[in-house]
């Protein structure tokens, strides 16, 4: 926009220029006609509205001058608050996160919920599932955490369209099991997308793997495995 303005002003500041040093004089065309009384009177009143350059008020020029400058600086505000106001939000980044100790990968043992709000618990539960080739619940309850987090309208579209057809869309390999009634609300939220269009089918999928994936995770070798990578073999007694 800067550059515009200043080729704006430089073009209006010779426009100027050139006009006052040639005294040219700023007329209608009209027609010659010497006989015509009617347009001796016609050119009468012309004369009186066509005034030469040099009769018109001096201080006309430097009023235009200001006008276009004030206009042009308007113009860059308002194009510097569109631009603020179209930046994006980044995506708030999730807080780091310790490795878990054997206390921490112990407690999960005793609930879903335990192993859930700990990122290496999920990551360790993808795994596993990852094995079993049953990994897409995790996968879309991890995808919708990541959409509510988003603050920009455009990718919150974007995000719910590529989570629907990962993981709701009959012709999606890894689609999620949900009922009718969840499906036909998820399918009208998409009508207008927005950071809980998924909650019902999130809420859905977190409770069927509380109830199947998760007590086949705590009774595996793999979660063994990891108790004993710390090298205890049972939780001290208070």
């Amino acid at each position: 926009m800067s550059r515009f303005v200043k080729v704006i002003i430089s073009s209006f500041c010779l426009f100027i220029s050139f006009i006052r040093s040639s005294g040219i004089q700023f007329r209608l065309f009209r027609k010659l006609s010497v006989n015509s009384s009617s347009c001796r009177r016609r050119e009468s009143k012309q004369s009186k509205l066509l005034l030469p350059f040099s009769e018109v008020n001096p201080q006309t020029p430097t009023m235009v001058f200001g006008i276009l400058c004030g206009w042009c600086v308007q113009q860059e505000n308002a194009d510097g608050q569109t631009t603020t106001q179209n930046k994006e939000e980044p995506v708030p980044p999730l807080a780091p996160e310790a490795a878990p100790t054997y206390e921490i990968v112990y407690s999960w043992s005793f609930a879903f919920d335990n192993l859930m709000k700990y990122r290496h618990g999920q990551k360790h539960l993808a795994e596993f599932l990852k094995g079993e080739f049953s990994d897409e619940n995790i996968l879309f309850w991890q995808a919708c955490e990541e959409l509510k987090r988003e603050r920009n309208s455009e990718k919150i579209e974007e995000k719910a369209r590529i989570i629907y057809e990962d993981f709701i869309s009959i012709l999606s390999p890894k689609e999620v099991s949900l009922d009718s009634r969840v499906r036909d609300l998820v399918n009208t939220n998409m009508g207008r997308p927005s950071t809980s269009t998924f909650n019902e089918a999130q809420n859905q999928i977190y409770v069927l793997m509380q109830r199947d994936s998760y007590p086949r995770y705590v009774n595996s070798a793999q979660y063994r495995k990891l108790l004993e990578s710390f090298g205890v073999r049972e939780m001290p007694v208070d």
